[in-house]
């Protein structure tokens, strides 16, 4: 008897962290990719993937210095007309400063802040029908760097962003947290483009996890997407 109430303590407590963790609110977005050369290179791309679709653009100002800013959003179903629901929208601007590493290589550092919305609802049938629901507004301050080649035709490279999420508002089906929560995420990735000198269709692969034990929201933790991605010099 003793050990068939452990084994229901165990199952009970692991099934309500599943009940709890599954709802998620923060996404992480596409990344910047641009590995800028030279002054009046113009960046844009626009990507798809499981984490829905982001648009991004890039300017680089000086030989050295440019802009950045981004968008992303997505949305799994109509609101209201299924059990599983998730939307998001996300918008970020910020600088970058960069330098070539010989004739190929190109390295980037970049900061910049954002703001977004999300909601999430998932339906469990663990024990019985039940729904969990996760609201909140966010901010996120984010540090990234890339480090790549560019021979043209092809382009490679890893990017490796710090992301600190904060919740302003978040609340779920059965808590509403009167204080901020956040995490900070670590999120690196590798992508590569193929095609033309103005034109390359981009593939980026990564993952994202919480530098925290116990963060309060939930998150996705992979990221993949398809795209293309255009470049040319306004000089």
């Amino acid at each position: 008897m003793d050990f068939f109430k452990h084994m229901m303590v165990l199952v009970l407590g692991l099934s309500g962290l599943l009940f709890s963790g599954c709802a998620s609110v923060y996404v992480p977005s596409a990344q910047h990719t641009n590995l800028m050369n030279e002054k009046g290179e113009l960046h844009a791309a626009a990507h798809a993937g499981v984490n829905g679709g982001d648009i991004q653009a890039g300017y680089a100002v000086s030989d050295n210095f440019g802009i950045i800013g981004a968008a992303s959003f997505g949305s799994s179903e109509e609101e209201g007309t299924a059990d599983d629901f998730h939307e998001h929208s996300y918008a970020e601007i910020g600088g970058t400063y960069f330098r070539p590493i010989g004739t190929k290589g190109r390295y980037e550092v970049m900061a910049g802040v954002g703001a977004g919305s999300a909601e999430s609802v998932t339906q469990y049938n663990f024990f019985g029908p039940q729904q969990v629901k996760a609201t909140g507004d966010y901010t996120k301050v984010f540090l990234q760097n890339n480090i790549g080649v560019e021979t043209g035709i092809l382009e490679a490279g890893v990017a490796i962003r710090l992301g600190h999420v904060i919740f302003r508002k978040f609340e779920t089906s059965n808590t509403t947290y009167e204080e901020s929560e956040r995490g900070t995420f670590f999120e690196p990735s590798a992508f590569a483009r193929l095609g033309w000198k103005n034109v390359k269709f981009e593939t980026q692969v990564g993952v994202a996890g919480p530098l925290q034990d116990d963060i309060a929201f939930d998150y996705r933790t992979l990221l993949f997407s398809l795209g293309i991605h255009l470049q040319f010099n306004t000089q």
